[in-house]
């Protein structure tokens, strides 16, 4: 018998255990929350079955729900979500795996949002695991503030690469848009944030002296972004 839609969401579970049975998908529980709507929980459902984490399908139908969204837009939301979060994912491939798969699919979706291209996302995943969502999100915000893409993963790359930076890559878009409501050019907005991550990573490559006594010498100069505009403390 063909099946050609899954118009009933009952009938996602009893698909899912034939899978299993027939070893087609691995032995694990697909069910959305019986608190969701049918339509949105089969949409949820779905998607899961493709791979994608549960998690954020939830909160954002939760979120629909909660602001009184009518269950067809919750449902296009959830697939359109669902659709970017696939796109990233195949953009990035086995950089998507591992402990932090549900937080870099987010990042990518909203890269994918943003008009990142598949091979920035591709390269982007490249980073170490431990900032891989931050990269991404950083470069989805600076090209969303209309910034040239080659040039902000660069920067963002640049940042991911340093151990001390990477601490300021969530930043990068915030900083960015400081700049710009300043008045700054956007060339020159990624210049100085560039020269910002030089400067960090020369400091780490020449570390300060230590005296004979075990006092510290005085710190390399060197401008960090916690203390580019924007960035600073009040």
């Amino acid at each position: 018998m063909r099946v050609s839609h899954l118009s009933s969401r009952p009938l996602v579970p009893l698909l899912l255990g034939w899978m299993v049975a027939r070893g087609v998908l691995p032995d694990v529980s697909f069910a959305a929350p019986p608190d969701l709507a049918p339509a949105v929980g089969a949409a949820v459902d779905s998607a899961v079955v493709a791979g994608l984490p549960e998690a954020p399908l939830v909160t954002k139908a939760r979120e629909g729900r909660a602001k009184g969204v009518p269950e067809a837009r919750v449902v296009a939301a959830i697939t359109d979500l669902a659709g970017r979060m696939q796109k990233a994912d195949a953009a990035l491939g086995a950089a998507a795996q591992g402990k932090n798969r549900e937080a870099v699919l987010v990042a990518g979706a909203g890269a994918v949002r943003a008009g990142v291209s598949p091979e920035a996302i591709t390269r982007l995943g490249r980073v170490d695991f431990s900032v891989r969502a931050e990269a991404l999100r950083a470069t989805a915000d600076l090209v969303s503030l209309g910034f040239d893409e080659d040039r902000s993963v660069e920067l963002v790359l640049k940042g991911a690469a340093s151990p001390a930076a990477s601490r300021a890559v969530g930043n990068l878009g915030a900083t960015a848009a400081t700049l710009l409501a300043q008045g700054q050019a956007p060339s020159a907005v990624l210049d100085q944030m560039g020269q910002s991550i030089a400067s960090v990573q020369a400091a780490e490559q020449d570390p300060p002296a230590w005296g004979a006594g075990g006092s510290k010498g005085k710190e390399p100069p060197g401008k960090g972004l916690e203390d580019a505009p924007g960035q600073q403390k009040k």
